[in-house]
């Protein structure tokens, strides 16, 4: 069950920074805002463990656990854009 868990939530995460990719794009070059690949741990997108939920690195991947029903949880990289 907490295999298939990590499976959908990895899918949903993958569907929403797809998403996010293709929608941020400049309107003069139409090149994306904003890329990250989540190699470097450091690179400001935060880790936190919570009773319903969990969310930062593993193997490469920036990973959104939830425990509770009906629960979210975000991130955003911690930068700034004009």
């Amino acid at each position: 069950m907490e295999n298939s868990c990590r499976r959908l939530n990895a899918g949903l995460i993958g569907f929403a920074l797809l998403m996010l990719a293709c929608g941020c794009t400049r309107h003069d070059d139409q090149s994306s805002l904003f890329q990250d690949d989540f190699d470097n741990p450091r690179s400001g997108w935060g880790a936190d463990r919570r009773e319903q939920f969990e969310r930062g690195y593993a193997d490469g991947l920036y990973l959104f656990d939830l425990y509770e029903p009906h629960w979210f949880a975000w991130a955003h990289p911690g930068q700034q854009y004009d």
